[in-house]
């Protein structure tokens, strides 16, 4: 698919762009559900380690987490 993004400001300037999106069927076999779950559990099992934590502490925490080990890439 072809997709044009136009935007223009408030003085009328415009800018666009074009680029190709492909989307591909994701295969059935693409990640084991188990095993995506069991890795869950682990790292949620460190990130809350009290369950009489209130959800607003547990909730922090996983945030917290997420900002200090997730990143983004540059490349799909």
């Amino acid at each position: 698919y072809k997709a044009t993004y136009i935007a223009t400001d408030d003085h009328g300037n415009q800018s666009t762009a074009t680029v190709n999106i492909s989307v591909r069927i994701r295969p059935d076999n693409m990640y084991d559900e188990d095993l995506v779950y069991a890795m869950a559990k682990t790292y949620y099992d460190q990130i809350i380690p009290d369950e009489n934590m209130s959800d607003v502490e547990k909730a922090m925490r996983i945030f917290k987490w997420v900002y200090e080990n997730m990143k983004y890439v540059s490349t799909s």
